[in-house]
């Protein structure tokens, strides 16, 4: 029988996060907190699982044709864009972070925006000081409503097209730094 790598209980449930088994009452203590869980874990909140796999959707529907691009339409959206992946790049220099943690932060803040109903909660210190940060870069720059969710779906497909595979899981966080070389604030 498996033992949970956190108290060494008996493990009887798959961690899609760990790639190991973990026991209920640890799943349920560390899940967003101290395990980055992927948004297709069983485990999740049901709703929220539902709200992040529909970002997904909209993520592949949108910017597939350089024309539509919200970066190159509009270039308020672009230096929007750059602030939150300054933060994102700071915040690596001093903690350990994933892509993966970034795309989760990225969609809940984007079904805050989007979903009235939708409750922002900071499972990890990461998620706090991200959505800080936004609630702060909000109330500073001056981007239209509308642009405000375009501009996050933009990020993520940025983050789905340089993550994962040979690029490893820190491949989005690489790509920002060799376009920003130098000018991190």
């Amino acid at each position: 029988m498996a033992k949970c790598p956190y108290c060494g209980k008996k493990a009887k449930r798959s961690c899609p996060a760990q790639d190991t088994l973990i026991c209920s009452a640890c799943c349920g203590a560390k899940r967003q907190k101290e395990i980055t869980c992927p948004e297709d874990c069983d485990f999740l909140p049901a709703e929220d699982a539902y709200a992040l796999r529909e970002v997904d959707k909209l993520v592949t529907q949108h910017f597939n044709r350089e024309e539509e691009d919200i970066f190159q339409l509009n270039s308020s959206s672009r230096m929007w864009a750059f602030g939150i992946e300054n933060f994102f790049l700071k915040y690596a220099q001093e903690n350990s972070l994933r892509d993966r943690e970034i795309t989760l932060a990225l969609k809940k803040q984007y079904c805050s925006l989007t979903m009235s109903d939708f409750e922002l909660f900071a499972y990890t210190d990461f998620e706090k000081t991200f959505f800080e940060h936004f609630m702060k870069m909000e109330t500073e720059f001056n981007l239209d409503e509308d642009i405000r969710p375009l501009t996050l779906l933009r990020i993520l497909k940025s983050i789905r097209n340089c993550t994962g595979g040979v690029f490893g899981d820190h491949g989005y966080q690489k790509m920002i730094k060799m376009q920003n070389k130098g000018i991190i604030l």
